[in-house]
């Protein structure tokens, strides 16, 4: 990091660091704040000090706009913690960051460790095999009905998206796109490592498939990301799902993040209504009604797995 962008950092630290103390300085102003007598407890006088320590110590509810947000007593204090943490490290091992204004990795967050790299959905479809290989990993995916994606996909519509895909892959779904490449990790990996039928392959079919096992996750990751999937646009919870399933297989390295990843599917999955019945709503047709109906028993299925 040049001396520059270091000052920069800097004063961007010493500003984040104001900031925090103003909202800790708001919220223990509003925690010392006499009760108006109507609403004065009993007891209050047998508290000692200036703030109420039961009070202090659950913390505070946020109630606007029909929205509510817990913050604990202790979070303002872990913050500037934190930022007492970092402004000891650029002080003393500037020579270790890298420069956060030109680094074009993407930092995994906490749902996703893998780090990947920005991309295009032009790169991503340039990444998928040929149709032969694509088609033929299909045909074994629907063969394996026991998997738990397949049953919040409908053959039937899925192979017209698919026809359509091939059609025209720059305008396929970002999400729809996710789907299909958990399908084909999902086949890969069952036939390299689980089936014990990487014998039967030839040797194109092989390479084919362990370079699919080798970069399916990330493109997975790279298209929940370009489709922002916290914004619930369509096929959202099942390319979700989907990646729950691949991470599951991977055994016990990944499976402890499955059921964080769990937690996010629920939300997204709540806010997108999957757990009102589309029965009543008169835009959603009988089949995406269905459809909503098998996924959200789905998700319940796939934790019930773990």
């Amino acid at each position: 990091m040049d001396t520059a962008t270091r000052k920069i950092f800097q004063e961007r630290i010493d500003q984040l660091e104001s900031l925090v103390r103003s909202l800790l300085d708001k919220q223990q102003s509003k925690l010392n704040a006499p009760l108006p007598d109507s609403v004065a407890f009993p007891m209050a006088t047998d508290v000692a000090g200036d703030t109420d320590p039961l009070t202090y110590g659950v913390g505070s509810m946020n109630l606007e706009n029909h929205e509510s947000s817990y913050v604990e007593s202790d979070h303002w204090k872990a913050i500037l913690d934190e930022i007492g943490d970092l402004k000891g490290m650029v002080q003393q091992h500037p020579e270790d960051l890298g420069d956060p204004y030109t680094d074009p990795v993407l930092p995994g967050n906490d749902l996703f460790l893998l780090q990947t790299y920005p991309t295009t959905k032009m790169d991503i479809i340039a990444t998928i095999p040929p149709r032969i290989v694509v088609d033929s990993m299909m045909s074994k995916y629907f063969k394996w009905a026991d998997m738990p994606v397949s049953l919040v996909i409908h053959r039937g519509v899925f192979f017209k998206q698919y026809e359509a895909f091939w059609e025209d892959p720059l305008s396929t779904s970002t999400m729809w796109l996710t789907i299909l490449y958990g399908m084909m990790y999902t086949v890969a990996y069952c036939t390299l490592f689980i089936n014990g039928d990487a014998g039967s392959l030839d040797e194109t079919t092989a390479s084919e498939y362990r370079s699919m096992v080798i970069i399916s996750r990330e493109k997975m990751i790279q298209c929940l990301r370009l489709g922002n999937y916290m914004k619930g646009a369509p096929h959202t919870i099942e390319a979700l799902l989907a990646f729950l399933q691949t991470e599951y297989l991977q055994g016990e390295d990944t499976q402890h993040g499955c059921w964080q990843l769990t937690g996010v599917i629920i939300r997204v999955a709540l806010k997108m209504g999957y757990h009102r019945d589309g029965s009543h709503f008169p835009n959603i047709s009988v089949y995406e009604a269905e459809m909503r109906r098998r996924t959200w028993y789905s998700k319940f299925l796939c934790t019930n797995c773990m």
